[in-house]
């Protein structure tokens, strides 16, 4: 069956078994089909209608990769601070190692140097280990 032989202009079609349609529903599928008869009998396209539309898909994809590009990044601030804090605190851990290292062997020059100094006041002899 041909579509154009459906939609005649100004009439809608007709639901062949007799049963209540909603109207919306029908409209929409008259529109539907009108638009399919007159694209059909126009073989050529329009370009001016066209380009308008095609600015407004170019401006809809635009915004979209601009959003895209703010969530990017956002995403590359949060892992940069992450990163930042997490070596902030390996520093300070390192610098509290290395201190506490020094201090044990500043505690350790201490008593050796404390012994070597008691032995010397006594008269005995330096050697020995630290």
């Amino acid at each position: 069956m041909d579509v154009c032989s459906l939609v005649r202009p100004g009439t809608l079609p007709v639901n062949p078994k007799g049963l209540d349609v909603d109207a919306t529903k029908t409209l929409l599928v008259w529109l539907f089909l009108r638009r399919i008869a007159g694209q059909e009998h126009d073989a050529q396209m329009n370009y001016d209608s066209v380009s308008p539309w095609i600015a407004v898909a170019s401006f809809v994809v635009s915004i979209a990769a601009c959003l895209i590009a703010w969530s990017s990044l956002s995403q590359a601030k949060q892992v940069a601070e992450r990163d930042r804090k997490d070596w902030k605190q390996r520093k300070w851990f390192d610098l509290y190692f290395s201190a506490s290292e020094i201090y044990d062997s500043l505690d350790r020059f201490s008593c050796a140097y404390s012994l070597m100094h008691k032995r010397r006041a006594k008269g005995g002899t330096v050697g020995g280990t630290i």
